[in-house]
């Protein structure tokens, strides 16, 4: 009858040390999740060419203004790249055999948020550069779609041709 006892009691001090080792790995769990929403952000976008044609195998160079740190990335075989980076001010270069090398300054990245900045390429020398030089737009947003159709000279949606829309807008230009 003390055996038992024993058996019994030795089967609830496992279960006790198992119930203690699974409240400790959820806390665990929960303290690296909330590590991982600390202070990085992310810079991401589509590099393309002046046709509109996206550009794979392009290198990415993002430097964080005020510390100098470097952060390497390039884009994929769809021309799209993700870079994650701390929150800071950075300078975002773009190099590629054949094409200008863009460098955009002032570009501001948030934690826990992520920055657009889709590039076009022109055509020349890795030795001419595109400086673009943001100061007057910290903060603004604008929608992809818009930029996009902007970019392509593309009509809003809704567009059905030139006569159709001509009589549904008169006067109307779509840039």
């Amino acid at each position: 009858m003390v055996k038992r006892e024993a058996e019994v009691n030795g089967v609830s001090d496992l279960r006790l040390a198992m119930r203690h080792l699974t409240v400790l790995a959820c806390l665990l769990v929960v303290a690296l999740a909330a590590y991982g929403q600390g202070a990085n952000g992310s810079i991401t976008g589509t590099i393309t060419d002046p046709s509109g044609a996206v550009a794979p195998n392009v290198s990415i160079e993002v430097k964080n203004s005020d510390t100098g740190a470097v952060f390497q990335s390039g884009t994929s075989n769809t021309g799209n790249y993700v870079v994650s980076v701390p929150a800071g001010n950075y300078e975002v270069t773009v190099t590629a055999t054949g094409f200008k090398k863009y460098v955009r300054s002032n570009l501001v990245v948030q934690a826990a948020t992520g920055t657009r900045l889709d590039v076009t390429l022109d055509v020349g020398a890795i030795t001419e550069t595109i400086t673009v030089n943001d100061r007057d737009h910290h903060g603004k947003r604008t929608d992809p779609a818009a930029q996009d159709r902007k970019r392509r000279n593309v009509p809003p949606a809704g567009y059905q041709g030139r006569y159709q829309s001509a009589a549904l807008h008169r006067g109307r230009q779509y840039p």
